[in-house]
């Protein structure tokens, strides 16, 4: 007989109810942890994935080749398009939800693009711990993303916030190069 079927028939067998009163207090301690290690890795991936389209995305623009009669890049909508299309390898789970909802897979999900021109506030700023007080920030253009209330208005200038503000279409994160 094996060693686990020994441990399995003694549990059975016990009359003191001992193991049974263990099983029952630890095993809800250890489906908490187990369940909540699933959620971390679940949030550690999705964040990830939202890393690396957004590096797409600005690499793509980086890239974008001005035309011959200018000196600045343009990008189009059918540039841009590819990142509704990659939210569905980058999450599948996009298409069951927009069906559970009765709705199309593009109209749940909302992706806002804007271009930021900076415009350096005088030639000889002294502020170099934050750059945010040499240039100020203006949106050249936006896209308003599809079912999108919430983009960049282009009159708008963009006031600089810390990281941990809450994200909003007035603020960029503050440039700090003391780090």
């Amino acid at each position: 007989m094996s060693y686990p079927v020994k441990i399995i028939g003694r549990f059975s067998r016990d009359q003191k109810a001992m193991a049974a009163i263990e099983f029952a207090i630890i095993m809800p301690v250890l489906i908490t942890i187990m369940l909540g290690g699933i959620q971390l890795v679940s949030y550690t991936n999705a964040s990830r994935r939202v890393d690396l389209i957004v590096r797409s995305i600005s690499e793509m623009i980086s890239q974008a080749v001005p035309p011959s009669n200018s000196s600045t890049a343009t990008v189009n909508a059918v540039d841009l398009h590819f990142a509704y299309d990659s939210a569905l390898v980058t999450f599948p789970y996009v298409m069951t939800d927009a069906k559970s909802k009765g709705i199309s897979w593009w109209q749940n999900i909302v992706i806002n693009f804007a271009s930021i021109k900076f415009t350096p506030t005088s030639g000889n700023c002294s502020a170099s711990s934050d750059q945010s007080a040499c240039n100020v920030a203006s949106v050249v253009w936006t896209s308003t993303g599809l079912n999108s209330t919430n983009y960049r208005p282009c009159v708008v200038p963009q006031l600089p916030a810390d990281d941990t503000s809450a994200p909003s279409s007035a603020t960029l994160p503050r440039s700090d190069t003391s780090k």
